[in-house]
């Protein structure tokens, strides 16, 4: 590696680590504050042991070569909340104890958690979340930032209660110059976002209240006995875990629900962060790696005391953009942590807390720039109001309750957006649409006239509550508006073959749809329902009448065969004639010609179940179907064997294959022991040089049975385009 980049490398490195230091004490405060001030170094001893596990563990094992990881601000905002209630419900001797195994707890199950869903590869699961509420998580966690920030810097919670007391010259002093401070690291960083920035205005926090300080002649010790210094930190190791006989297991207990909120907030922005690093930096990252890492290293840290933690995407980012994202700059920063635990602690007795308070403001401040600010160009208004919504929630009720609220009312919005979705996809009728059955032109001419008494109606989606009623109220205008059709209704078809599913109360709807079918003389078929869905209709009955009518042939073309073949019945009054083979050679020829033409021909039986010919198999010959039935099946994308088409007696099968000589699209099956007569390549190639007026009158014939069936074909694709 050239000296450059070393140094590049080195540098942030270096930074990268004293950014991390800084803001994990700075964490620290926001926890550790009211009962819990005076545990603070306490807590910095955890956190920075667990950011050192942290760091390392995932620069070591993160898909992306230059992870830096730190703790992070949304865990400690919801452990602040969690604290604040186990001070209020455990004696004095049992705070301590208790707030330290809430927090290993916390990261030993984020840990659990990260890891089973990057081993089990469920990490898109997170995704579903809905993105205004994320922003309003994100808002939410900016606001408590915020007000941990006044409770570090005032020792009082900012709420309206507490307005006057903020308002005192001396509480002024305190938070005044701190929000400055904050603004101005806000209006530096958007015109140079740069890690050097950052630093930069650290250390010059740091200075200039030194300098403050000295130029009023303040001692120190006045200082720390004002809380206007972080210290005073014992001497020694501060990495001491308390004894954990003391510990409150009960208000853990209670503490569940924020456990969770903490893995949600983990496993969501992992993901995230992993994407935006996608993005800037045009590499493939594992998802589930990177879950699995992160899981393993919060796992890992917890057992030590360290905070929720993970992804430190700014400082990422940053690197990124000076050609320093490696490995070694990611050990490096946790060495950083390292090396200030054992070495740096006595500095932080001078540490300003107004630079601390600062850093949390800017901190909470940026979370809520960026959707507050930025969110009103990107989200749709009703998305930006759920967004204020939840922060008002979380500002006046809490952090779970408004969390719970936005998630309830986010489902409610899809729930009425969703509703308004057509179920419905498109609706044909029985002269649109047509069953592959093979039929006689006779027969055509009647399902032409008669077929707009079969209605078609495709739905999709899921099928519930919200739109279950309009799919009712549509269903009843197929009889109460007869406009464009001649005959009266007498099959509707529901298909369900894009359902993705349905709820218990969608019955009542299909429940009602077959009395008004039986009010009007109609007959309700329900084809192409689902093993899961099926459940659900036959626990009410409600596909009796398909089953008794169809047996276990309940496939759209099933469904649309069966009626046609009642409208046939309907309108011949007697048994459907059979279409015989010597119909089909006397249409085709002169009588003087038909004995001659079938002379040629042979004659071939094949048994149910026999295979005629296979898909991709030479083309050969032309068949007629003298007696029986052959069904065509081709393969569909998932291997499976579909049936496309069905040809009963007088059929003529396979022309195309006869003229082109391309393979065979399809795999012919006898469905019932069958006669058929063949006419091969050769043959016919002889009659065009010997009896030319034979020939010509069977390429005339052909040719109308190609058109008629181009129509069809032409039906089936304006279904399949609706």
């Amino acid at each position: 590696m050239l000296a450059g980049p070393i140094v590049a490398v080195l540098s942030a490195g270096l930074i990268s680590g004293i950014i991390t230091t800084i803001f994990t004490i700075s964490l620290v405060s926001l926890i550790f504050s009211g009962k819990l001030a005076k545990f603070v170094p306490y807590g910095v001893g955890w956190f920075l042991v667990g950011a050192v596990v942290l760091g390392l563990w995932i620069a070591l094992s993160s898909s992306y070569r230059g992870n830096v990881a730190s703790p992070q601000g949304k865990p400690a905002v919801v452990l602040v909340l969690s604290a604040a209630a186990i001070s209020a419900s455990v004696n004095a001797v049992q705070l301590l104890p208790t707030v330290c195994m809430l927090i290993v707890v916390t990261s030993l199950v984020t840990g659990i958690c990260l890891y089973l869903l990057g081993y089990f590869r469920m990490g898109n699961l997170t995704r579903f979340i809905p993105f205004p509420v994320i922003g309003g998580f994100q808002v939410g966690t900016g606001w408590l930032i915020v007000v941990g920030a006044f409770s570090v810097l005032t020792g009082h919670k900012l709420s309206i209660a507490n307005l006057a007391t903020l308002s005192t010259p001396e509480m002024l002093w305190r938070w005044v110059p701190a929000l400055l401070y904050a603004i101005v690291m806000l209006l530096v960083l958007r015109y140079k976002a740069h890690f050097m920035s950052l630093f930069v205005l650290l250390l010059g926090g740091i200075l200039l209240f030194h300098l403050v300080v000295w130029g009023m002649g303040a001692s120190y010790l006045e200082l720390r006995q004002a809380r206007w210094l972080l210290g005073p930190f014992p001497k020694g190791s501060l990495w001491q875990l308390p004894t954990m006989q003391h510990v409150s297991w009960g208000a853990i207990s209670s503490q569940t629900p924020t456990i969770l909120v903490v893995v949600l907030f983990a496993a969501t922005d992992v993901l995230l962060n992993a994407v935006a690093i996608e993005v800037a930096t045009e590499e493939r990252l594992d998802l589930d790696q990177e879950l699995k890492s992160t899981g393993l290293a919060n796992f890992a840290s917890g057992w030590v005391g360290g905070l929720t933690g993970y992804c430190a995407i700014s400082l990422c980012l940053l690197n990124h953009k000076i050609g320093a994202s490696s490995r070694l700059t990611a050990v490096m920063s946790a060495v950083v942590c390292g090396v200030f635990l054992l070495w740096g602690i006595p500095l932080l007795d001078y540490f300003p807390v107004q630079v601390l308070g600062g850093l949390l403001l800017f901190i909470g401040f940026s979370f809520m720039k960026e959707w507050l600010w930025g969110g009103w160009s990107r989200l749709h208004t009703i998305d930006y109001l759920l967004l204020l919504l939840i922060l008002v929630f979380i500002a006046s009720w809490g952090f779970l309750e408004g969390v719970s609220a936005g998630l309830l009312i986010a489902m409610a919005i899809f729930i009425v957006n969703y509703s308004r979705t057509n179920v419905i996809k498109l609706e044909l009728s029985g002269a649109e649409l047509r069953s592959n059955r093979e039929r006689r032109p006779e027969e055509t001419l009647v399902l032409d006239e008669k077929g707009q008494q079969i209605h078609v109606m495709k739905l999709q989606g899921f099928v519930f509550f919200g739109t279950a009623n309009h799919l009712l109220e549509q269903y009843r205008d197929l009889f109460e508006t007869e406009t464009g059709r001649k005959l009266p209704l007498r099959f509707v078809i529901l298909d369900f073959r894009a359902v993705t599913g349905i709820d218990s109360s969608a019955t009542a709807s299909f429940r009602q749809m077959i009395q008004s079918s039986s009010a009007y003389e109609t007959q309700l078929l329900f084809a192409n329902v689902s093993e899961d869905i099926g459940r659900i209709l036959d626990a009410q009955g409600l596909r009796a009448t398909t089953l008794s009518l169809l047996g276990d042939k309940t496939h759209l073309n099933d469904c649309l065969e069966w009626c046609e073949e009642q409208l046939l019945l309907e309108a011949s009054h007697t048994a459907p004639k059979e279409h015989s083979f010597a119909l089909v050679l006397a249409d085709m020829f002169r009588e003087e010609d038909v004995e001659h033409f079938r002379d040629v021909l042979i004659r071939k039986e094949f048994a149910e179940g026999e295979v005629l010919f296979t898909e991709n198999a030479e083309s050969d010959a032309l068949y007629f179907i003298e007696k029986g039935q052959v069904a065509a099946w081709i393969s569909n994308p998932f291997g499976q064997q579909e049936r496309i088409r069905s040809f009963g007696v007088g059929a003529i099968i396979g022309e195309m294959g006869l003229y082109t000589q391309a393979p065979r699209s399809a795999t012919l099956i006898a469905v019932e022991d069958s006669v058929l007569f063949l006419l091969t390549k050769e043959t016919l190639d002889q009659l065009e040089k010997e009896q030319p007026l034979l020939a010509s009158s069977f390429h005339h014939y052909i040719a109308r049975v190609l058109a008629e069936r181009l129509g069809q074909a032409n039906n089936v694709l304006k279904f399949l385009l609706k």
